[in-house]
This record gives structure tokens, sequence and C-alpha cells, in this order.
């Protein structure tokens, strides 16, 4: 993990990194969109923006590596697994409402 942000602060600063970086969050964003759009196509999810979902997933979890290696473990633990859980509850409420509605 650390050698990744060691890889991203090179980013800032060299044009051939910062281009690698984006093609892969691209990439990763591009994946978890389709397979939200997957979703609203099956009825699984609710309607929803999938490219501003994903970007604020891909956007919550570099966060959370950031946070993970540049921070006293000890600290850090226990508020991922409370950023984790509140993740999971923002893509149920998002994502999964048609469900709940259903069975309420």
């Amino acid at each position: 993990m650390r050698a990744i942000i060691e890889l991203r602060v090179q980013a800032a600063n060299d044009a051939e990194y910062q281009a690698q970086f984006t093609r892969s969050t691209e990439h990763f964003k591009d994946r978890f969109a389709h397979s939200i759009n997957n979703g609203i196509d099956d009825g699984v999810f609710q309607a929803v923006d999938a490219e501003r979902v994903a970007s604020l997933v891909i956007a919550t979890i570099d966060g959370a590596m950031l946070q993970q290696s540049t921070t006293d473990p000890t600290q850090t633990a226990p508020k991922l697994r409370e950023l984790r859980a509140e993740l999971d509850t923002y893509l149920d409420d998002r994502l999964l409402s048609v469900e709940k509605e259903a069975t309420e």
C-alpha cells in the first residue's frame, strides 16, 4: 500500500506517472459504473448516476488508502472500519432502496 502512495506522490511532478494513475482510476471507475448500470438494468439497483456513485466510491477508497498508509494504524484502523460501515450504508441507501421499499 505504501508503495502505491509513494508512486502517487511522484505523479504530482511526473506526467507519465500522472497519466498512468489517471488511466487506472478511470478504468476502476468505469468498471464500477458498468456494474452499477448492469444492476440498474437488472432491476437490482435503483436508477442513479452510476458515474457519480463510482467516483465517490473511488475517492473514498483513495482517501482510506492514504490515511492507512500515512497515519498511526492503532488510531486509523477503527476509523477506517467506521468509514467502511458508512460507505456500506451509503451504497445500501443509494442503490438498494428499491428492494427496501418493496419489502416495507
